[in-house]
């Protein structure tokens, strides 16, 4: 049992560098992006965060372009036109106190973070360079979608967990120190509502799917049709 656990793993986590760095990048980019959105949330409406990423084409096209060097017809930078003039209604049509500058950045760095996770998921499927071999059959097998998931999941789990310690490793280097209230985190986290765990845990298992049917269509599909149905499904 601890021989066949240990062969999946190294299939999961081929002896390949470029696809550790890539994987590493993608849990990165991750966790950037779901502290832009929850930022962003706390100063913008739903509407107008999913608004933006809606916009994803856009920023899609605009990566592609700069880091790239892929071009478009004009046809493909006409039918972008609709999606500005959407976000410019949607933000002109909200209340002014419910948009602030920090707000907006959060949507934007969230969004470009979400569509760099979706170009480099893209190159690691369409590169041959990612794909490994059995040990046993030598044969050459391309990175399934559960396989890239988890293999993200683990390393997005160890950046999470190293985050608080170097963000106290850098307060305690500027010589700041953290408010101290009378609970403590153990007394928080035993208050907390069993309704809201549960809640965490289905989004959690809500998010692993999503991201595994994400990766399935990426795989067979290009990065702007992808961003396009993306963003039909964020404004349905």
């Amino acid at each position: 049992m601890r021989r066949r656990c240990r062969s999946q793993l190294l299939r999961i986590f081929p002896h390949d560098r470029r696809f550790a760095v890539a994987v590493a990048q993608i849990a990165g980019a991750l966790i950037v992006a779901n502290i832009a959105m929850m930022a962003a949330l706390e100063h913008v409406s739903v509407a107008l965060f999913q608004t933006t990423k809606a916009g994803s084409p856009v920023f899609t096209v605009c990566v592609t372009v700069l880091l790239f060097g892929q071009s478009y017809s004009l046809a493909t930078y006409s039918s972008l036109v609709p999606l500005v003039l959407g976000f410019y209604l949607a933000a002109s049509s909200t209340h002014a106190a419910e948009i602030s500058s920090l707000g907006v950045a959060g949507c934007v760095v969230s969004t470009v973070a979400q569509v760099f996770v979706n170009l480099r998921s893209k190159i690691i499927y369409s590169t041959t360079d990612y794909s490994y071999a059995d040990r046993k059959g030598g044969k050459g097998r391309r990175v399934q979608a559960m396989e890239l998931q988890f293999a993200i999941s683990v390393f997005a789990t160890i950046f999470s967990a190293a985050l608080p310690l170097a963000t106290a490793a850098f307060e305690a280097l500027l010589g700041g120190k953290r408010e101290q209230t009378a609970e403590g985190p153990e007394t928080a986290a035993m208050e907390a509502p069993l309704l809201l765990l549960a809640v965490v845990g289905a989004n959690g298992a809500l998010y692993f799917t999503e991201s595994i049917c994400a990766y399935s269509c990426n795989d067979r599909m290009a990065p702007l049709p992808f961003a396009i149905l993306d963003s039909v499904r964020r404004l349905s």
